[in-house]
């Protein structure tokens, strides 16, 4: 970022420079989602050492407990209105 007075000079513009910083935090909280996915997902895998059920069952709810997180939460809601 540089400093505030090449903004004020005119030698930069601002909305280029947020955009950019929007997309860097953009990436990088997709990029903590599927962290926590995976991390989530982890969980179910390791019912495998306990049956071959357990992770099946482990691994159905881990999904569906993902599912209402991304498509029915209340932040969701909120956005849509």
């Amino acid at each position: 970022m540089p400093d505030a007075k090449v903004f004020e000079r005119g030698e930069a513009q601002r909305e280029h420079y947020a955009d950019r910083a929007a997309k860097v935090v953009g990436l990088a909280a997709e990029t903590f989602n599927d962290g926590l996915r995976a991390y989530y997902m982890a969980f179910a895998a390791m019912l495998w050492f306990v049956s071959p059920i357990a992770f099946a069952l482990g691994a159905t709810g881990v999904v569906y407990l993902l599912y209402q997180r991304e498509f029915h939460s209340e932040i969701l809601d909120t956005l849509k209105s």
